[in-house]
């Protein structure tokens, strides 16, 4: 089925409430790998409560799913994950509530190979505050 694009380019999901607690940032941390080795004091704030940090990563997992992509009709056995990016606005707390925003800002065709879509979410913490802006690209074969 081919993409529609300005119809791709209108959706968009606003105030999708996310939440995650401690023990969710250290199971992420703890599932890739961090603790490994008990005796290093680098990674020992990512996996113990005292002092605990969130591996910077774990916000990508926290806003998985919030976006419209979904609603794009775009197979997801024929989708590949393109990029990642996150930028920081204050340090990503082990746990907390955000709101998530995001929308579809491009999409590039790539002609019979298929289509590159863009999504951009935007995590604000309870009070409006930026946190982060995750921007992915999926290609969509």
């Amino acid at each position: 089925m081919p993409i529609s694009y300005p119809e791709i380019l209108s959706l968009k999901t606003e105030g999708v409430p996310l939440e995650w607690r401690d023990q969710d940032a250290m199971l992420y941390a703890l599932g890739i790998g961090m603790g490994a080795d008990p005796l290093d004091a680098n990674e020992l704030p990512f996996v113990y409560e005292n002092g605990l940090k969130a591996v910077p990563t774990l916000a990508t997992v926290v806003a998985f799913g919030a976006g419209p992509l979904p609603r794009s009709g775009i197979n997801f056995m024929m989708v590949v994950h393109g990029d990642q990016e996150v930028v920081f606005h204050k340090p990503f707390p082990p746990e907390g509530k955000v709101i998530a925003d995001t929308t579809i800002p491009a999409v590039y065709d790539k002609g019979p190979k298929g289509a590159i879509v863009i999504q951009r979410t935007e995590l604000k913490d309870e009070a409006g505050d930026p946190v982060a802006t995750l921007t992915a690209s999926v290609m969509a074969r």
